[in-house]
């Protein structure tokens, strides 16, 4: 039987029809997508087509709301309000509360606060990836102006311990990749220790070091 995958690109403004209207599709017809954009008012506009693999949606347009279904699963990426914020102060907690981390998030107003603090930038930008309805991954960042160009500085991100080593950390990242594109964002910056998995996650997915960098920290 012909394996089906359910599939929902929202895209904003006009733009999104063209993306759809444009979009170019390889290899051969395996899957049905569904595909919709969301119209400049705000109306949600479905087009149902069977489609091929895979799908490069031409840039410009800004990601409002990817869901697909992979396995048995179903996944949305969101991008994260104030409304997430307790379930995002958990998902940091019981990451970085347990090896190789050991961070002691055991104050929640402490805990709460900080998580605030890193997604309430002026121009936050803070990502989600759902699986079945739950948070699994979180992304909380800002879009900086910078001289050599606009970048995003990734100051968390986290996936859920009982989910981590089955990709989902790449493909939240790629997404993630695929939404500051459409934000004319040139780069991700962030900092993580060289002795985690982190930093070998972050190289895998082809971050590099910078060599004249260096963090400091005076205590008092």
């Amino acid at each position: 039987m012909e394996q089906v995958r359910d599939t929902e690109f929202y895209l904003s403004g006009s733009d999104g029809y063209e993306a759809v209207k444009n979009a170019s599709f390889d290899r051969e017809p395996r899957m049905i997508f569904r595909i919709g954009y969301v119209n400049d008012y705000g109306e949600n506009q479905g087009i149902r087509r069977d489609l091929k693999d895979y799908v490069s949606v031409v840039e410009g347009t800004v990601l409002q709301e990817l869901r697909y279904r992979e396995g048995n699963s179903m996944e949305e990426f969101v991008i994260l309000d104030r409304s997430y914020l307790p379930e995002m102060a958990e998902l940091y907690k019981s990451t970085f509360m347990r090896e190789p981390w050991n961070d002691d998030w055991s104050d929640e107003e402490q805990l709460m606060e900080y998580v605030k603090e890193k997604s309430g930038g002026l121009r936050a930008v803070n990502y989600g990836l759902l699986i079945d309805g739950k948070l699994a991954a979180v992304s909380m960042g800002q879009i900086t102006h910078w001289w050599e160009g606009t970048n995003y500085v990734l100051d968390e991100l986290c996936v859920s311990p009982d989910l981590q080593g089955k990709g989902i950390g790449t493909r939240f990242m790629s997404m993630i990749e695929s939404d500051l594109r459409s934000r004319n964002v040139k780069g991700i910056f962030l900092q993580t220790d060289t002795d985690k998995p982190s930093y070998r996650f972050y190289q895998k997915n082809g971050f590099k070091d910078l060599s004249k960098h260096v963090s400091l920290f005076k205590g008092f």
